[in-house]
């Protein structure tokens, strides 16, 4: 019997040991990727620049959009990191927090051409300001992407008794029935390249459920008529409780 406690220590020991070496390095691992997150910003403000300095509009259109996607995934994977922290909440002017996301694409709804519909009836909602424009960011930005040039957005903003619910409505070739089922999956990208306009449907959409749920409500997905998406999601218009 005392052999048999002595290699259960053993193992035990050797366990907490391996247990505590993977979590060193994971821990590093995410810090290191940190830092580098945020290292990648600068030589991106330094292109921002550079771009000044091309006389060929069209390119200098084109390189400019793609660098705000850099800029915009570079911050999505930021946010992953910080997932994990704790939601601040406040009490916040809907319209204002609207507001400040469409800022942040008002040079792609430029480039695109695109025409913005703003439906909203301002009121207070309590929320974590800076996951709720996230939120907001990745669906615009899902919209943005997959619509034709010269297309509209609609964005409308209601209260239901106590529940503000949010939509935002595109009119691009919309989303299959079948990876409707599935957009909210972590790392779902789609099946049908063209059915569904190549939506990146991966990380971003999987981090606004995980966002809202945890906020107390709900994000869904539908047609719109007669072509093009639907995403809402909903917030309590009054003080939330959060769900780990």
């Amino acid at each position: 019997q005392e052999e048999v406690n002595r290699m259960m220590r053993e193992v035990l020991e050797n366990y907490t040991k391996s247990k505590q070496k993977y979590q060193k390095e994971n821990q590093d691992r995410e810090r290191c990727f940190e830092v580098w997150i945020h290292q990648i910003k600068t030589p991106i403000f330094a292109m921002k620049m550079l771009l000044e300095y091309i006389e060929d509009e069209k390119r200098k259109k084109q390189m400019r959009q793609e660098l705000f996607k850099i800029e915009r995934y570079t911050q999505m994977a930021l946010n992953v990191f910080k997932m994990d922290e704790d939601y601040i909440i406040e009490k916040c002017s809907i319209e204002k927090l609207v507001q400040e996301a469409i800022r942040t694409y008002t040079l792609m709804f430029v480039e695109k051409g695109l025409r913005l519909d703003f439906v909203c009836d301002d009121f207070v909602v309590f929320t974590d300001k800076k996951w709720f424009v996230f939120v907001l960011e990745q669906l615009l930005d899902n919209a943005i992407k997959y619509t034709q040039k010269g297309s509209h957005i609609q964005i409308k903003m209601e209260k239901k008794e106590n529940l503000a619910v949010i939509s935002i409505a595109d009119d691009g070739p919309g989303i299959s029935d079948e990876n409707k089922k599935h957009v909210f999956d972590m790392f779902f990208s789609g099946a049908k390249k063209i059915a569904d306009s190549r939506r990146s449907l991966g990380l971003g959409l999987a981090l606004c459920k995980s966002i809202i749920n945890s906020h107390g409500g709900e994000i869904t997905v539908k047609d719109n008529i007669p072509h093009g998406t639907v995403f809402t999601f909903t917030l309590q218009a009054e003080e939330v409780q959060l769900h780990e």
